[in-house]
């Protein structure tokens, strides 16, 4: 009810029961009548964002992938695709508009996954040459040997590119997660981004109840 906040760690429920579409847990292959936790890291998340104001599902769409394209380092989420999250949480009354506005999860995911992008100019001024050296940027990376061979010419051909050439910010849409939850009254949103781990489903099992 207090939204996500701090202090850290996050604990979250999912809203089975307000959210419009399938629970997160069924998505993995559980039935919906089995108890799950998910567990998962964030390296970098962004300001719990509003959309009281929002004129029109495509205006906030539209917000939504420069939202995450600012939460993102761009050249971590490249190298690190084997083990990158994205992770989205939607109160109800967002999960609902998206929904009324034609979007199942999947779709949302595709969305997103399509339109988080980055100009190589843009790409060039923040991690390559406006940034040479700079921990974290993908020339500190190659310096270091941090990325095999195919990678750094990956990343060389990218300098050889337009500057209005457009490349996606997340590998593949699997690395995005939707999860309703939070304030059933408020139209929020929030982000956790990981570049170091996947989230992991397993099942609760709890022990028989025993009469003494």
């Amino acid at each position: 009810m207090g939204t996500w906040g701090y202090p850290l760690p996050f604990v979250l429920a999912e809203n089975e029961e307000e959210s419009p579409w399938e629970p997160y847990h069924v998505e993995k292959g559980f039935d919906r009548n089995t108890s799950t936790v998910t567990v998962g890291g964030t390296f970098n998340w962004g300001p719990q964002k509003s959309f009281n104001n929002m004129k029109s599902i495509e205006a906030g769409l539209v917000w939504l992938c420069d939202y995450v394209g600012k939460v993102i380092q761009t050249p971590k989420t490249w190298m690190m695709a084997s083990t990158d999250m994205y992770a989205l949480l939607l109160t109800p009354p967002m999960a609902r508009r998206f929904a009324e506005g034609g979007f199942s999860k999947q779709s949302l995911i595709e969305y997103i996954w399509e339109h988080t992008t980055i100009d190589v100019g843009e790409l060039h001024s923040r991690f390559l040459d406006g940034a040479t050296g700079k921990p974290g940027t993908m020339r500190y990376y190659l310096e270091w040997g941090r990325v095999d061979e195919a990678k750094i010419r990956e990343f060389e051909a990218l300098e050889t590119k337009g500057p209005e050439t457009v490349l996606p910010q997340i590998i593949s849409p699997r690395e995005i997660h939707i999860f309703v939850t939070g304030d059933p009254g408020r139209d929020k949103i929030q982000c956790f981004w990981c570049w170091y781990n996947h989230p992991v489903t397993k099942e609760i099992r709890l022990p028989p109840h025993r009469i003494s």
